[in-house]
């Protein structure tokens, strides 16, 4: 699982401007992107992303946008349309444990691909919070394609429990948003 920043402080009104579909916030978002390890991860095949909280099948989402810009670099696949997902309960105020349990099942691959053995897909996402989407949809693609094939969770951002955000990660995020923001 590889992540940007922590979804607190100033980050957090960043993020919720990507979220919204503002432009100059995924141009920044996608720039800071431009620079990071993953644009050279030449290892994936295929790139997916994560639904939206109210999302059952994929619509247009500014994580469309960090898919397609991570095809061009990766020369992978990007397929939004693989995934389906059940309605689940709001997950904002659940923990890890009853977020698991709620979103247990929920994934499916509606598109089934003809995939070489051993490929590899990127999961991407806005948010991190448990790890319990990033599982469900693993669990979905394993179930389609089988345990040969490899699976990578890029986001955003993560929310870290309040004892993981020390005074260290802080410190990340207040120079990760002035980052952010001279993009």
């Amino acid at each position: 699982m590889k992540f940007l920043g922590y979804y607190k402080d100033q980050l957090k009104s960043e993020l919720l401007k990507f979220k919204n579909g503002n432009n100059i916030a995924i141009e920044r978002w996608l720039e800071i992107i431009s620079k990071t390890d993953i644009v050279n991860h030449k290892k994936i095949d295929y790139i997916i992303r994560a639904l939206g909280s109210r999302e059952t099948t994929p619509s247009l989402s500014p994580l469309d946008k960090v898919g397609i810009y991570l095809e061009s670099k990766l020369e992978a696949k990007y397929i939004p349309k693989i995934l389906s997902k059940k309605i689940t309960p709001q997950l904002k105020f659940l923990g890890k444990y009853d977020r698991k349990r709620a979103i247990k099942n929920s994934y499916s691959c509606i598109e089934k691909l003809n995939i070489k053995e051993n490929s590899s897909f990127l999961i991407i996402d806005d948010v991190i919070t448990t790890g319990a989407t990033g599982n469900e949809i693993a669990r979905a693609l394993i179930e389609a394609y089988g345990n040969n094939i490899k699976i990578f969770h890029f986001a955003l951002v993560y929310t870290p429990l309040s004892q993981e955000y020390q005074y260290q990660e802080q410190q990340y995020n207040q120079k990760f948003y002035k980052k952010l923001i001279a993009s």
